[in-house]
């Protein structure tokens, strides 16, 4: 072989390296493709396909908010917005963005029981609890002791898109981290003097239920700061809801 034919065949293959992109990115590029399809696909799963039911009683009056669902409300059809929440639940970091993407979504979603009242959610309304529960994948986890508890972690007072715009390059797992250390604080300095009720209503509780509580709460919360930190992965979240919200219209709950 001449060495013009070599420095030729040298500068052709130079051109492949730049023109073929080598086969791992290209793996990587069609399983992100796949896995925004994916999440896309599940975010669209959220819409029910029942109307939302109507809703009886008006809070502004003091009356007690109630949902009754007609013959037309196929609790059935429910079923496939109740397995896409707990699939959006597993997904992992990548499932943030597009769920912020959707927080304006009006399309009907499901229906709870909110304390006292009932409650028609939205796509958007489900998305954005999604977001949060995988932020403080903790929060429903931990035992009751003061109404401060909530909202301990952020405290930034900016929209979640924009939150979230400066948090995620440190990832997941580290926000989690920042979020634990937050509420650990929280915890080991808080004072049962200052205790708030969950409900204007309801009381206190007493002082030995605080420390037990507060007790259990930071061995859970080490525990699970434990878990991200060995594993270098996020910590999955095992609900969305907070504890006095019950979602309804499933054909296991029945009809109301």
């Amino acid at each position: 072989m001449s060495a013009r034919t070599f420095r030729s065949l040298m500068s052709f293959c130079g051109l492949l390296v730049v023109a073929v992109p080598p086969t791992f990115l290209l793996a990587g590029e069609k399983s992100d493709d796949q896995t925004t399809k994916r999440i896309t696909h599940l975010i669209g799963m959220l819409a029910s396909r029942n109307a939302p039911p109507r809703i009886h009683g008006d809070p502004r009056k003091g009356d007690w908010v109630q949902i009754r669902f007609d013959k037309a409300y196929d609790t059935n059809l429910q079923v496939p917005v109740y397995l896409a929440m707990q699939e959006l639940l597993a997904e992992e970091e990548a499932a943030l963005d597009l769920l912020l993407k959707h927080g304006d979504d009006k399309r009907y979603c499901l229906s709870i029981t909110h304390i006292e009242n009932d409650e028609n959610k939205t796509v958007g309304e489900i998305c954005t609890r999604i977001f949060w529960a995988k932020i403080l994948p903790f929060q429903e986890e931990l035992h009751f002791i003061t109404k401060d508890q909530w909202g301990v972690y952020p405290r930034s007072g900016k929209s979640d898109k924009e939150w979230w715009k400066g948090k995620k390059k440190h990832g997941l797992a580290k926000v989690q981290i920042e979020a634990i250390d937050a509420m650990l604080d929280f915890m080991k300095k808080a004072d049962v003097k200052k205790a708030s009720p969950w409900h204007p209503e309801a009381k206190p509780v007493t002082p030995r239920e605080f420390e037990r509580g507060r007790k259990k709460n930071i061995r859970l919360l080490k525990a699970i700061r434990e878990t991200i930190v060995n594993t270098g992965k996020p910590y999955r979240p095992s609900t969305c809801n907070p504890w006095y919200d019950h979602i309804i219209g499933l054909p296991w709950k029945g009809r109301k």
